[in-house]
């Protein structure tokens, strides 16, 4: 309590404090992230930006010579050049070596088009192998059929679509491009997508169409993000529905396979979360990102990401490599892996910011252990060639292929221990023996650079073009567009996150023209109309997702979407926009006649489009939804409502008469919920059908023992679906404005004394028959009504209302009832709400009377979604 007290304080001095709306409390746990070092001990991250810039002018220097021999060496007769895998070794033209560093030079600023009078960009082209139209790993292999799944096959194919997104004016890059993703929906073809995908395979050959490959046995392990990705590049540029099939259905395959091997697996979370933010699939990114971290089977996952690793007083988390099983944990880190994945993985919180806090933790550890690759806080016991770098590289600059958990010699004392593997075994010269290591090291290896390896340091700018320091050490900025290949319009976007259990406040700059700040985190503008320098504070071990939006641009909403002046701002809203931003829309159709009209909309939905892009939600009853449909047809119908970006939302009970405890309802209804996510259903919210009304009405019991059990029944579904919305339903003017708002604050109050996230929503429903008649024992009217709107407001609890004709129920005593009762009803309502200034943040229209009988066509006269669409265009695009 005493820390929350300060964090208040904070606010009122410094105005928003990043972290603390919403749905900050709705960030997703990475169970592997949560091993890893809160604040690294020691903390030091390396200014990455400046150390990229120095690395790449002294590699792509051909004056540059270290102990007497070069780093490149150009090939002016074929337009080409060489770059050593090791330092001091035979240049040679190995992709991962030479276009990487022309890519990474790009991406820290320097112009790779002309650096020291050489045009290494158009070198860069050469590696294209026009036969089978991709990037090869040397030139050599151009012509020959078959592509390895690995940094020696796949991997050269994506360093060339890199290349074409960073300079997206040049014909050759453009032509090229198009050319790689054909290939790689051959590949996909071959590999069996859409229909029955088997990425258990070494590569493919091109001759045959089958498999193929380099024949280690773990290359067949997590390389289907490698053909998924450039799919989904492919669908951007073209699309052809084939790439968006086939990359879905290699992403599908990966997430039931999981597996990874050096970074045949490290574009999955990115492509996943893409086709589910962009193409409305329904990837299940938690098991993407279980595998990438590499949380799972050793047998299929022998490579993991470090976490929870303490050597000698230092913390290794962060790293990508080889992890050691067996008497004592350790662990075999390669630089490549280490560098490549926070480009890979920051670009993934733009789509989806509920996984923003873990993944800058993780980006956090992989920029501070990075300084351990190139011997940074490691003595001369401690590394391979101290000696050497302190006479050649006294910057540290260049990396050493590897950090393990402890040195070689045979008693493994010295740890971390930075080393690689020529000199253990033998390339370049004698093998050393572990008894041997120390002597031998004394003797004559540390004064080398056998084991400092160009082929992974050379990705340092993909660290060092995404990461900048801010003045709070361990508070960095990182850059989500610069490694997002081939995105749509976008505007500059950061991922920050305050690793301490204090409020931080910091200082960055975003740019000399006025912006908006929006976080994607919260949902929500946190500073207007800055420019320049900015001062920001993050609440304790937060994040944000900054986007810099023009200063007064237009807010709109679409679906899940909100975009400033048409450009998305944030891919999952979750209806948490403040109601001056758009209206959000649900329909729920009436389950009368055994559920006819829902089975309408799924069997039909060409007869109810522009409904459809008026609505962010179809709702249902969850009994009614289980009761009414067979396993068969939901599997079939559950994935469509994401396709059709819309959310799915249920009403539920929370405490009734079958269920006189929170606990004793969950227990009933998440045996329903489970049924739904299994056929392929995503629960966006539940709204909970008047726990309040129940207790009082049926179970007689106390307010308190509602709030209690509405409690108890949210707080399990917070443990158990913590990204699903919930909300309370109560009616008026059953329930009175101060009875309602009195139940309201005793129930936000004791979630958070169970430190419990509070309610997303309230919804009213409105028998608005009591304000027609005039009934004294139910007093209300539509202007009480508004002002529980606006004290909802006030309580930063965005308010829904049921739109239904309350009429219907008389009307049909009367013989006077048909559709026509229901629509006018409906928009009756709308009109009397709208005339005393209504605009609630969710407008529900539901209809749990037996009409209307049908639910389309749209065109037709009273259907359910005629209702929605008039209703939709009448009373919310116009308050839009």
């Amino acid at each position: 309590m005493q820390q929350h007290a300060k964090i208040i304080a904070l606010h009122v001095a410094l105005g928003w404090v990043l972290g603390t709306g919403f749905a900050a409390d709705s960030q997703h746990a990475i169970e592997r992230v949560q091993l890893m070092a809160k604040v690294p001990e020691p903390l030091v991250v390396r200014d990455w930006p400046q150390l990229a810039k120095q690395y790449y002018e002294l590699l792509l220097n051909p004056a540059t010579r270290l102990d007497g021999k070069p780093l490149v060496v150009l090939r002016p007769d074929r337009t080409s050049f060489d770059i050593p895998s090791w330092v001091g070794g035979t240049p040679a033209d190995e992709a991962f070596t030479c276009l990487i560093p022309v890519i990474g030079a790009n991406l820290v600023g320097l112009d790779p088009r002309n650096l020291h009078g050489f045009d290494y960009v158009l070198a860069a082209k050469g590696w294209f192998d026009e036969r089978y139209g991709v990037y090869r790993h040397t030139h050599d292999q151009g012509g020959q059929p078959v592509y390895h799944a690995d940094i020696y096959g796949y991997w050269a194919g994506i360093q060339g679509l890199m290349l074409a997104s960073q300079y997206p004016g040049d014909p050759d890059f453009q032509r090229q491009a198009l050319a790689t993703t054909k290939a790689f929906l051959r590949i996909a073809r071959g590999m069996g997508c859409p229909a029955n995908a088997d990425f258990d395979a070494l590569g493919f050959n091109f001759a045959t169409g089958r498999a193929a490959g380099r024949p280690e046995p773990m290359n067949r392990l997590g390389h289907a993000p490698s053909v998924a990705w450039p799919l989904l590049i492919g669908y951007h540029l073209t699309g052809d529905r084939a790439m968006l099939d086939c990359a879905r259905a290699a992403m599908q395959w990966h997430i039931d396979h999981p597996g990874r091997y050096e970074v045949s697996h490290v574009m999955g979370p990115l492509t996943a979360v893409r086709l589910n933010a962009e193409y409305g699939c329904s990837l299940d990114l938690d098991r993407v990102l279980k595998t990438w971290f590499g949380q799972g089977d050793n047998q299929r996952m022998p490579w993991k990401v470090t976490a929870g690793m303490r050597c000698g007083g230092i913390t290794c988390d962060g790293l990508d490599g080889a992890d050691w099983t067996g008497a004592e944990h350790g662990f075999h880190a390669f630089a490549m892996g280490s560098l490549q994945g926070p480009a890979w993985l920051v670009p993934a919180t733009r789509y989806d910011a509920r996984y923003a806090r873990d993944i800058g933790r993780y980006a956090l550890n992989a920029a501070n252990s990075a300084r351990l690759f190139q011997g940074v806080g490691l003595d001369w016991k401690q590394q391979d060639h101290k000696d050497w770098k302190d006479r050649w590289d006294p910057q540290n600059l260049l990396f050493h292929e590897a950090v393990t958990a402890w040195s070689w010699d045979s008693s493994h004392r010295f740890r971390p221990y930075a080393t690689g593997d020529p000199v253990r075994l033998g390339w370049g010269g004698p093998p050393i023996a572990a008894a041997d290591y120390d002597a031998a090291k004394q003797q004559s290896f540390s004064k080398t650079s056998r084991n400092l390896a160009l082929y992974m340091g050379n990705h340092i700018g993909f660290l060092g073009g995404i990461v900048a320091l801010t003045d709070v050490p361990g508070v960095l900025r990182w850059d989500c567009l610069a490694t997002d290949w081939f995105h749509a319009p976008a505007y500059p976007t950061y991922l920050l996150y305050n690793p301490h259990p204090t409020a931080q406040t910091f200082h960055t700059d975003f740019g000399g023209t006025s912006a908006d700040l929006y976080d994607a985190v919260t949902h929500e503008f946190v500073q207007r109309d800055v420019c320049g320098p900015v001062s920001l504070t993050l609440a304790p071990e937060t994040a944000a997702v900054i986007v810099v939006a023009p200063a007064g641009g237009r807010l709109s909403r679409e679906g899940r979407r909100t975009r400033v002046d048409g450009v998305v701002v944030d891919y999952e809203n979750c209806g948490l926009a403040p109601a001056t931003a758009n209206g959000e829309v649900w329909m729920m159709p009436p389950a009368a006649a055994d559920g006819r009209c829902l089975r309408q909309l799924f069997t039909q939905p060409d007869q109810w489009v522009e409904t459809r892009s008026l609505v962010q939600v179809l709702g249902y009853a969850d009994h009614q939804l289980d009761r009414q449909f067979t396993d068969d047809e939901l599997r079939v119908w559950l994935p469509l409502i994401e396709r059709w970006g819309l959310k799915f939302g249920l009403e539920v009970g929370a405490v009734k008469q079958w269920g006189t405890t929170g606990a004793q309802t969950f227990a009933v209804e998440r045996k329903l919920w489970d049924r739904f996510l299994s056929l392929g259903g995503r629960i966006d919210a539940l709204a909970m059908d008047e726990p309040l009304c129940c207790v009082r009405k049926d179970l007689k019991k106390s307010d308190a023992y509602a709030v209690e059990e509405t409690a108890n029944f949210v707080a399990l579904v917070r443990k158990n679906y913590p990204t699903v919305r919930i909300g309370d339903i109560e009616p008026y003017p059953f329930l009175q404005r101060e009875e309602l708002l009195a139940f309201l604050d005793a129930l936000q109050a004791r979630l958070k004394e169970l430190n419990v996230r509070g309610l997303d929503f309230f919804r009213l429903d409105v028998d608005w028959n009591h304000f027609t008649i005039g009934n004294r024992i139910y007093p209300g009217n539509w202007p009480d009504v508004k002002q529980l709107e606006l004290a909802c407001r006030q309580r930063k609890l965005p308010f829904s209302l049921i739109y239904w004709a309350a009429d219907y129920g008389r009307m049909k005593e009367l013989n006077l009832a048909d559709d026509a009762t229901w629509y006018l009803g409906v928009m009756r309502q709308g009109n009397d709400y709208a005339f005393v200034g209504g605009a609630p943040d969710q407008y529900v229209i539901e209809s749990w009377v037996d009409a209307p009988s049908a639910a389309v066509p749209e065109t037709a006269e009273w259907t359910f979604t005629r209702s929605v669409r008039d209703f939709s265009n009448r009373f919310v695009m116009k308050q839009r």
